[in-house]
C-alpha cells in the first residue's frame, strides 16, 4: 500500500507514515512483538507486580535492544 493511501486509512499525515516506516528499518514482526511484550512486562513490574522496578526497567531495555534485528 502506498503511503498516501495508508496515511488516509490511518488518519495520519503522509510524513508521519514516511517517518514511521524509516524508524521500522531493521525491525521484524517478531522483534516488535518482543519489544512490546518487554515494555508491558516492565510496566506491570514497575507498578507493583515485581520486587525491583530498576531491574525490571534494565531488563526491558536489554530485551528491546536485542529484539531489533531479530528474525
Amino acid at each position: 500500500m502506498n503511503q498516501e493511501d495508508l496515511a488516509r486509512e490511518l488518519g495520519l499525515a503522509p510524513f508521519m507514515v514516511r517517518k514511521a516506516r524509516g524508524q521500522l528499518a531493521g525491525w521484524s514482526q517478531q522483534g516488535v512483538a518482543g519489544a512490546i511484550t518487554a515494555v508491558a512486562q516492565a510496566d506491570a513490574e514497575i507498578k507493583g507486580a515485581g520486587t525491583d522496578p530498576v531491574y525490571a526497567l534494565e531488563r526491558a531495555v536489554v530485551t528491546i535492544a536485542r529484539s531489533r534485528g531479530q528474525r
